[in-house]
């Protein structure tokens, strides 16, 4: 097939037909550089694994002293 071109295959979850050279192994070369940047990126900006468990560690410290104090009201830190 030409670069470019229609590919009328279907994907499992696609229901209309997708670019070929969205799918090239160029493309799909690029798009796992792109994917290890942007983690890379994430990291720094601390959405990393360590630094997420740590994170996690501190709120619950948090928590647990102010749940300590707190003798109405049980907080607990939640998030994504």
């Amino acid at each position: 097939m030409a670069e470019g071109g229609i590919e009328h295959s279907m994907s499992d979850t696609e229901s209309v037909p997708r670019h070929s050279s969205l799918y090239s192994d160029h493309s799909w070369n690029y798009v796992e550089k792109t994917s290890v940047e942007v983690c890379n990126i994430m990291t720094h900006l601390g959405y990393g694994e360590e630094i997420r468990r740590r994170r996690i560690l501190k709120f619950r410290e948090t928590d647990s002293i102010v749940n300590s104090k707190v003798y109405h009201n049980l907080i607990t830190t939640a998030g994504s």
